[in-house]
């Protein structure tokens, strides 16, 4: 059985896009990208969640986005 693993980047500053590229580093060492299930905020600078969602749905992972109300 394998564990399930949730990030939840939405909790993230919106400013905070250099985390992004540490968070696939770690993603693509793991063993087992369907495992991983991935939140992320509605509202954030574009393009890159959308390039972030990409990459990731690519290995493998779920990726869901969460609508952060103000």
């Amino acid at each position: 059985m394998t564990a399930q693993i949730t990030i939840d980047v939405s909790q993230f500053p919106a400013t905070e896009s250099g985390n992004f590229e540490s968070i696939l580093n770690w993603v693509r060492a793991q063993p087992s990208h369907s495992s991983i299930h991935v939140y992320y905020r509605n509202r954030m600078t574009a393009p890159l969640p959308r390039r972030f969602q990409t990459v990731l749905q690519a290995l493998g992972c779920t990726v869901t986005r969460r609508v952060v109300c103000s």
